[in-house]
């Protein structure tokens, strides 16, 4: 093997010396060019092709989604693309992952990202209505009537939110609300049967706005659980002071109400509270309510808040508590957590109402073990007791003699839903083996809404990977 010249290595390391002091030069103008645009402190242009990529109008996309009870129309939602630097300039809270517009109290997207109109498309003929949106208001929350004929959504004005009914027919709007919406945790505006919306509006005698005080009312207190270990997360926003618990409280404590769309008469529905969501039956007699509870906390945010599961009656009345969550803080220890997991097992999941009567649909397993039993059970190689798991019908006026179970399972359910007639359920059995398939079996369950007896499911099996 021929050795190479030291003319020819010599060459080649002045080359690379070359290229490297070039590189290194270039880099240090890219820093100085760097350095230069951040020292003017302002905004500045992308490359076209980054801007291009920005601006592209998405928002002109049409996608057959939100469509009416009838199958025959779908909404079309209007944007005028990526929001404006005023927009997004609007002073704002953020309280523990929780972003409200204060002047408007709504949340922050409702006010950054809401729609500019809204239409109509006809997916059998092709024709669009334009619906009538208020002059002044972006609009967001669509939702339709159950018979498909009128449309309820939001107007998002510069200091406040209501709600409007379009006629999907001629697309005239008109405003069926007299006082404002608290749109921050309730968004979007909820049916009751046809002639009445369901809303969370601005408690009357609200009170003033709690302020930041001047000088600070004592000393910055966090707690955590003696002996246990701090796991928690690092989150960009939390709670810092007592004033702030105050103005969470005070921008999701809201009245729920009824509307009568034709009259705009007002029917107050409980006391206020800090409702997180509603759903109205379909007589718009019961409402499933969420509340969030205290205590708040300084080290998790908003959604990790503790709360109540219940069914309202249609004066406000509690009827029945379906579920209540504890605070999650991440300061507990392992049985804790065990606890906390045992709980959730056992827990109603999948709560909805049947579209045919004044009833609910859940799942339950059985109760499992808690405490030091549930820890041990979570051990390595330790085998979790067997549950079964069941498919519950209930219906007004939630009493035990209402309450059935329509099928049970040994292995968990997931996802159900009824026909329409409420006849026939589709129930999801996901066996998880340690294998690279799965299996989901969907099981139809013949039974009527008030059935009493125990039924025999007939099972369709599908095998899928994952």
């Amino acid at each position: 093997m021929s050795m190479p010249s030291l003319s020819r290595v010599s060459l080649t390391l002045v080359a690379t010396a070359m290229l490297a002091t070039h590189l290194a030069a270039q880099e240090s103008a890219k820093s100085g060019d760097a350095n230069s645009i951040l020292a003017q402190e302002t905004y500045i242009r992308p490359p076209a092709e980054i801007e291009r990529l920005v601006l592209a109008p998405r928002h002109l996309n049409v996608t057959l989604a939100n469509q009416s009870p009838t199958r025959r129309h779908f909404v079309k939602m209007h944007s005028d693309g990526m929001p404006s630097v005023q927009d997004f300039g609007k002073t704002w809270d953020t309280l523990a992952g929780f972003q409200v517009d204060p002047k408007a109290n709504r949340l922050r997207p409702l006010t950054t990202r809401a729609g500019t109109g809204l239409e109509i498309i006809d997916a059998t003929t092709g024709k669009s209505t334009a619906i009538d949106v208020p002059a002044g208001a972006h609009v967001s929350g669509p939702r339709w009537s159950p018979d498909g004929a009128q449309l309820a959504f939001l107007a998002n004005f510069d200091a406040a939110s209501h709600v409007y009914v379009a006629d999907i027919a001629t697309g005239k709007s008109r405003r069926v609300t007299t006082a404002p919406v608290l749109a921050t945790f309730v968004a979007e505006p909820e049916w009751a049967g046809n002639d009445r919306i369901v809303v969370v509006l601005i408690p009357e005698n609200r009170g003033v706005e709690p302020r930041a005080p001047v000088i600070a009312t004592g000393p910055k207190v966090r707690l955590t659980k003696p002996g246990a270990h701090n796991r928690t997360r690092t989150y960009a926003d939390l709670l810092e002071w007592p004033y702030e618990r105050d103005l969470l409280e005070y921008f999701t404590t809201g009245q729920l109400a009824t509307v009568d769309v034709r009259s705009r008469a007002v029917r107050k529905i409980g006391a206020p509270a800090m409702i997180r969501t509603v759903d109205a039956s379909p007589s718009g007699n019961w409402f499933h309510v969420t509340v969030m509870e205290k205590p708040f906390s300084y080290v998790t945010q908003v959604s990790s808040f503790g709360g109540i599961d219940q069914i309202w009656d249609a004066a406000g009345k509690p009827v029945v508590t379906l579920g209540r969550r504890v605070l999650r803080d991440e300061t507990g220890d392992d049985d804790d957590d065990a606890t906390t997991r045992a709980q959730a097992d056992s827990s109603k999941r999948n709560v909805e109402w049947l579209a045919s009567s004044d009833g609910i649909y859940f799942l339950q397993g059985d109760a499992a073990q808690s405490g030091a039993a549930a820890a041990a059970a979570e051990e390595p190689g330790a085998q979790r007791p067997r549950t079964r798991d069941r498919l519950y019908l209930w219906s007004a006026p939630f009493d035990s003699a209402s309450r059935k179970a329509v099928l049970e399972n040994s292995s968990r359910m997931s996802e159900v839903a009824f026909s329409a007639d409420g006849k026939t359920a589709f129930v999801a059995v996901v066996s998880r083996r340690p294998s690279a398939s799965r299996a989901a079996s969907v099981v139809a369950v013949v039974a009527a809404a008030a059935a009493a007896a125990r039924i025999q499911p007939r099972s369709i099996r599908i095998r899928a990977r994952w």
